[in-house]
Order: C-alpha cells, then sequence, then structure tokens
C-alpha cells in the first residue's frame, strides 16, 4: 500500500505544478490549479490499485503500475482527467441519386 500511496502523492504533486506552471486554467475556481477532474481521476486509478492486498504477491505489480503512471504523466503519455477521443469516420457515405418514374 506504500507503493501506491506514494505514486498517487507523487502524482498530485506533477499536476498540480503543471497547473500552476502551464497557467491554462485561469478560468476554474480556483485560478491555475488543474481542473478538479484531473484530481478525481488519480482517486479513481490509484483507488482501484489499492484493493489489491498489501500482503499479498500482486501487491508490487499494482505499485509498478502506479510508478508506471507517474512516468507516464511526467512524460505527457497519460493526462488525467482527459476525455476519449471519439474516432471520426475517414470515409464519406456515397449520396444516392433519386430516379423519376
Amino acid at each position: 500500500m506504500n507503493l501506491i500511496l506514494n505514486a498517487w502523492l507523487a502524482e498530485i504533486v506533477i499536476i498540480t505544478y503543471r497547473g500552476t506552471r502551464q497557467k491554462k486554467f485561469k478560468n476554474n475556481p480556483v485560478p491555475n490549479f488543474a481542473l478538479p477532474s484531473e484530481y478525481v481521476a488519480t482517486i479513481v486509478v490509484f483507488g482501484g490499485l489499492s484493493l489489491v492486498p498489501s500482503d499479498s504477491e500482486w501487491s508490487r505489480v499494482a505499485g509498478a503500475i502506479g510508478w508506471g503512471l507517474v512516468l507516464a504523466t511526467t512524460l505527457n503519455l497519460w493526462n488525467p482527467g482527459s476525455g476519449v477521443s471519439q474516432a471520426s469516420p475517414t470515409f464519406e457515405v456515397p449520396k444516392t441519386q433519386t430516379q423519376k418514374v
């Protein structure tokens, strides 16, 4: 559990640091901080990882996944709180011509 808790705290620090440095959240209720959805996303993800029992052999795997997410956030590979982008079709549906009878 300590691995996951430390990874979550590191994730919160990274998110907060980025929010204050980028200044892209000027219209937030708390200016210059990251959106609350980013914090909620980390709570959900790391909360799910914390469900792994700390005395099992899988706790190290959960800790490694948590620290992997921290590394991904640091390298801009994962952005907590960002929505899933929807795929747009790359083809057009052919238009049918009406025939007069």
